[in-house]
């Protein structure tokens, strides 16, 4: 099983400091949150030589 990445109580705090009116709302806080994380993968995964050899024209 996998581990947990958020407790309970810090997930129930994230939804008492932004107080979400919608799940727009939700999922554009999460975005907002991992939105560095997931430009490094990305970047990471483009600048792999693998994949730069791949791309090549």
């Amino acid at each position: 099983m996998a581990e947990k990445f958020w407790s309970k109580q810090a997930i129930q705090e994230l939804v008492k400091e932004h107080q979400f009116q919608s799940v727009d709302q939700v999922q554009a806080t999460l975005r907002d949150m991992f939105k560095d994380v997931l430009e490094a993968t990305l970047k990471a995964e483009l600048d792999h030589p693998t994949r730069r050899h791949a791309l090549a024209p």
